[in-house]
């Protein structure tokens, strides 16, 4: 609190983040200059390397100014573990609700009854970057709300028929607990 107050992270994550920052910077950073052509910076890990992966997305997002620059930033991560605290997400959400989907867009893959994503607990205080899209194990894929909201032209009724397949699914995977905010996290 006061002055000094950062955003929290996990620190497992974040010693290793620092460890690969340098590799990444020297390989990444002399690409995302406004004089340089529009390219996508796809930032993509699965399971230790998704909770890396998120700190790096978070830098990067924090980092540059996206709305100008002619460059993407995307995030993929696969079976990621919790690596934010509510301190920093907070954060990260206001920056994404700011820029808008147009150069900005992360995105969360959890497949099954993964156990990955349910670490560390909710209740230390960590969070997932973005909801999760869920594969469910006979390999249905649920679509995040959000994404269909914004990217379909959907009235009403079709939006309340995809959220109550979409509870429905999760409530399948999660053999009916609905313990976290969205019933999504715990998968």
């Amino acid at each position: 609190t006061g002055g000094t107050y950062k955003p929290r992270v996990h620190t497992g994550f974040y010693n290793n983040f620092l460890a690969s920052l340098p590799t990444i910077k020297k390989h990444v950073e002399p690409y995302l200059k406004d004089f340089e052509r529009p390219r996508t910076l796809y930032i993509v890990g699965h399971s230790l390397g998704a909770g890396i992966a998120n700190l790096t997305a978070a830098y990067y997002l924090l980092l540059y100014d996206w709305a100008t620059l002619p460059q993407r930033l995307v995030l993929v991560t696969a079976g990621s573990p919790r690596s934010i605290c509510k301190s920093m997400k907070s954060i990260v959400d206001e920056r994404l609700q700011a820029l808008g989907p147009e150069n900005v867009r992360f995105y969360r893959i959890v497949k099954g009854s993964d156990a990955v994503a349910t670490v560390p607990p909710k209740i230390l205080g960590f969070e997932h970057m973005t909801p999760a899209t869920l594969i469910t194990d006979e390999g249905n894929i649920v679509l995040r709300l959000d994404d269909v909201e914004g990217s379909l032209d959907t009235n009403a009724t079709q939006l309340a028929s995809l959220k109550a397949k979409q509870d429905t699914a999760v409530r399948s995977i999660t053999g009916g607990t609905d313990d976290d905010d969205d019933g999504r996290d715990e998968v």
